[in-house]
C-alpha cells in the first residue's frame, strides 16, 4: 500500500472494509463501520466550520462509540486529536490546555466538575461541548456534532502533519504532549499488528484498556485499521470480562498484566474459556516465571509481552516460555532498528549493557510545543527510550533498569 492510501485508510472507512460490517460493540449496542464513517464525517463538518485543521482538539471521555467518533472526525478534519487522562485534576487540566494552545474542549459529564476550579479565559479554549445532558448555560451539546453542519468535503493532509497528541506524566511532574503524525500512527498499527501476528477483518479484538490512553487506542486503532471487530469494555469487570470471553469469543486480548492476574483468582474460568482467542498479550518490560506458568497450565497459552512506550510502540515481542525467568522483552518487530549504546554514544558489545535506542515508523516526531524535549529524546534518527538494558547472543532485548 502506498504512503497516501496508508494514510487515507486511516481517515476513510469507505476503504478497504465492509461498511456493513460491525466494528464496536460496547454495552448492548452494536455499530458498523458505515456508522463510525457516517457520524465521524457529520462531526467533522463542524470542526471544519470551526477552521481547527492543525489545532487541538482536547477531549476527555469514557470508552464507547462517541469517543471512537470524535477521533475519526478529527483525523478527516486535519484537526489533531488530544486525548486526556480521565484521571487528571483541575490543576493538570488547566496546565495542559494552557500549554497544548487547544481552542475546543470536549468534557463528559461526570467531569465537567473539574472546569468549576479552572478559569477558561486564561486558556485558549473558545468553545465547549459537554457529551452527555448539558447542565447549565455556557456549555454546548456534544449531540449536535452527531448532525452535519454542512456539507462534507474531504479536508487534505500530509503524512507528516500532527494527527494526535497523548500527554504523559514527565519526571519533573508536568505533562509532555506526545506527538504522532499520520505517518508514526500509521507504523503503530502496521507494527502493532505484526506484533499480533497480522490483524484480519476476521478478528475480535476485546479491549478493556482506556481508549484515552495509548494502550485501549491502539488496540482499536489497529483492528479498526484492517476491518476487524472491536469489543469495548469500559474496564475490567469480573462480571463482564469473563462472560465476554465466552459470549464474544474473542481472537486477541491485550491488556494490563494485573488483569490477568484478576482473572486467574477469580477462580470462574477454565481452558475452554479462552479458546477462541489465538493470541492474548500485555505490555512491560517483564513477566514474572510463577504468573506465566500458573497462565499457561490452566489457559495452555503463554501471555506474549510487548514492549514499548507512548512515543514508539510496539517494538519487541516476547513469544516464548522461559523457565529461566521472563526478564527478556524478546527480538525486535520487523521495521524496529534497535541499537544499545554507551556512554560515549557507540554501540555495545553483546550482553553488555547500555541504554536502548529505537527508529523505525512508529517512532514520534517530537513533543507539542517542546522543541528542547524533543531535541534531547531523538537524537540522529534514534529516539532515546531512557532504558538500561542489554541484547543476548540470540538477539533477545533485556531491561535491567529505566
Amino acid at each position: 500500500m502506498s504512503d497516501s492510501n496508508r494514510i487515507e485508510n486511516l481517515r476513510d472507512f469507505t476503504l478497504e472494509r465492509n461498511l456493513d460490517t460491525i466494528a464496536l460493540k460496547f454495552k448492548e449496542e452494536s455499530f458498523t463501520y458505515g456508522d463510525l464513517e457516517l457520524m465521524s464525517r457529520h462531526m467533522s463538518t463542524w470542526f471544519t466550520a470551526m477552521e481547527l485543521k492543525g489545532e487541538p482538539i482536547a477531549f476527555m471521555m469514557p470508552n464507547g462509540f462517541d469517543l471512537m467518533v470524535t477521533y475519526l472526525a478529527c483525523f478527516k478534519s486535519g484537526a489533531v486529536a488530544m486525548p486526556l487522562s480521565r484521571t487528571l485534576g483541575p490543576g493538570e487540566l488547566r496546565n495542559i490546555l494552557i500549554e497544548s494552545g487547544a481552542k475546543c474542549l470536549i468534557i463528559e459529564l461526570d467531569k465537567l466538575s473539574l472546569l468549576e476550579e479552572i478559569d477558561l479565559k486564561k486558556t485558549s479554549v473558545q468553545t465547549v461541548y459537554v457529551n452527555g445532558v448539558v447542565p447549565r448555560e455556557g456549555y454546548n451539546n456534544f449531540y449536535t456534532l452527531l448532525g452535519p453542519a454542512g456539507e462534507y468535503n474531504e479536508t487534505q493532509v500530509s503524512e507528516n502533519d500532527p494527527a494526535v497528541v497523548f500527554y504523559t506524566p514527565s519526571a519533573n511532574g508536568g505533562f509532555n504532549g506526545v506527538t504522532h503524525t499520520y505517518s508514526s500512527m500509521a507504523g503503530i498499527f502496521e507494527s502493532t499488528s505484526a506484533a499480533l501476528e497480522n490483524v484480519t477483518e476476521n478478528d475480535r479484538i476485546l479491549v478493556l484498556d482506556p481508549q484515552i490512553n495509548i494502550s485501549g487506542f491502539l488496540e482499536t486503532f489497529t483492528g479498526l485499521n484492517y476491518g476487524a471487530t472491536i469489543f469495548v469494555h469500559e474496564r475490567y469487570k469480573v462480571e463482564d470480562t469473563i462472560p465476554a470471553l465466552v459470549n464474544e469469543r474473542p481472537t486477541l486480548m491485550i491488556t494490563h498484566i494485573r488483569v490477568y492476574e484478576k482473572i486467574l483468582d477469580s477462580g470462574m474460568t477454565e481452558k475452554d474459556t479462552f479458546g477462541t482467542l489465538r493470541g492474548i498479550y500485555t505490555g512491560g518490560k517483564s513477566i514474572s516465571t510463577e504468573l506465566q506458568k500458573k497462565f499457561y497450565d490452566h489457559t495452555g497459552q503463554i501471555i506474549q509481552l510487548g514492549y514499548g512506550m507512548t512515543e514508539a510502540i510496539w517494538l519487541t515481542i516476547n513469544r516464548e516460555l522461559s523457565s529461566e525467568g521472563a526478564s527478556s522483552i524478546g527480538k525486535a518487530i520487523p521495521g524496529v532498528n534497535i541499537r544499545i549504546i554507551g556512554v560515549d554514544g557507540t554501540n555495545v558489545s553483546v550482553g553488555e549493557v547500555g541504554e536502548i535506542c529505537v527508529s523505525g515508523e512508529m517512532v514520534t516526531p517530537g513533543y507539542w510545543n517542546n522543541k528542547q524535549l524533543t531535541s534531547e529524546k531523538l537524537q540522529h534518527g534514534w529516539f532515546i527510550t531512557g532504558d538500561l538494558g542489554y541484547a543476548d547472543s540470540e538477539g533477545n532485548i533485556v531491561i535491567v533498569q529505566n
